[in-house]
């Protein structure tokens, strides 16, 4: 009988862990930038991610909502001491912070529709922290087969790597799995 239950409560928890995260604000964002909206990140060709990226106090913000195989209590894990950097939106330890419906892109202010820079991104598997820019791409059915946004991760002297983003609806982004 306690197995039975504890099947049902975690059931319950994971269906529920995206009405919880979206309710509380995503419905709600500011999303009036074509770099805002729900997206999929990819490891290669493999899905590894689904985001949803916001305005918030004129910067742009990105939270993961989905990273298939990681439980939505699982933490970040800070290496090197690192237990926060100046000006993260979440003023608390890493540790603490759910990797799952968190911001770990944030900071980048606008250069114009499409394009954001000066911000960061966070690795949450090392919590090691990059610049990062942002720059939304039309899909024109060339180059880019569907709406894309490509995402810069650097070290610094423009060394770094840029990661190719899919827009996806709301559904595909949570039932990202």
């Amino acid at each position: 009988m306690k197995l039975k239950n504890l099947i049902i409560l975690t059931a319950v928890f994971f269906l529920t862990l995206p009405l919880f995260c979206e309710a509380e604000f995503y419905e709600n964002a500011d999303v009036s930038d074509s770099a805002c909206g729900y997206w999929i990140s990819f490891d290669g060709k493999k899905p590894n991610g689904s985001w949803f990226l916001y305005i918030v106090n004129g910067t742009l913000q990105g939270d993961s909502i989905v990273v298939p195989g990681v439980t939505p209590d699982k933490c970040a894990s800070p290496h090197f001491g690192r237990e926060t950097y100046e000006g993260y939106p979440i003023q608390k330890p890493f540790s603490e912070i759910p990797i799952v419906c968190s911001p770990w892109i944030y900071g980048l202010t606008k250069e114009t529709d499409g394009i954001w820079k000066n911000g960061y991104i966070i690795d949450p598997r090392g919590c090691i922290r990059y610049k990062c820019k942002a720059i939304f791409h039309k899909q024109d059915g060339k180059k880019f087969l569907y709406d894309t946004l490509e995402i810069r991760g650097e070290i610094g002297l423009g060394i770094g790597k840029s990661l190719y983003w899919k827009r996806v609806t709301k559904e595909e982004a949570w039932n990202l799995r």
